[in-house]
């Protein structure tokens, strides 16, 4: 599934796989303690220091913070230029999503995106999101004691689909 509909997978073509179009990870950013360091955190991305940003990605906070849906657009049209088709952005809830940019941006530049749809680290999570680990492992150990049939003397249950246990694929 695309941010703008279906897709078969026969028809992903050339893909990449891991890309982040929009992004705020800006809370994973941390001040180096380091003069030398503090140079490089302050500076723009630029081809001079890619070498020792692909080091420590995380020390650069420009590299952190991607919010220019034009640079996204730009350079998404180049990758579509040479033979591009889909881009898997894992971007999640809670480091900078924007379902309405990534579908303004596949119609723009004519790539299939496929979005993230989970959270990410529980410090990034959104207050509805908090504690969602112990509530999807609370769910689960109620699946499994339905499907056995605890607390239903003995009566199978079915359950319903619902966002935290739906399979991640089909098949």
């Amino acid at each position: 599934m695309t941010v703008l509909g279906p897709l078969p997978i026969n028809e992903m073509g050339v893909t990449l796989m891991h890309e982040h179009i929009l992004l705020d990870a800006s809370g994973k950013w941390v001040p180096p303690c380091c003069c030398s360091d503090r140079r490089l955190a302050e500076m723009p991305v630029k081809m001079e220091n890619l070498g020792e940003l692909s080091l420590n990605p995380l020390m650069s906070r420009d590299n952190c913070q991607l919010f220019d849906v034009d640079v996204a657009i730009d350079e998404l049209t180049k990758f579509r230029a040479l033979g591009g088709e889909t881009v898997v952005d894992p971007t999640n809830i809670g480091i900078g999503r924007d379902p309405k940019a990534l579908a303004r941006i596949a119609r723009l530049t004519g790539l299939n995106i496929i979005m993230g749809t989970g959270l990410y680290l529980e410090p990034s999570h959104p207050e509805w999101g908090k504690n969602q680990q112990r509530r999807t492992a609370d769910r689960t150990a109620d699946l499994r004691s339905w499907r056995r049939g605890g607390e239903t003397g003995g009566a199978r249950r079915t359950y319903r689909r619902n966002r935290y246990l739906q399979p991640l694929y089909a098949g």
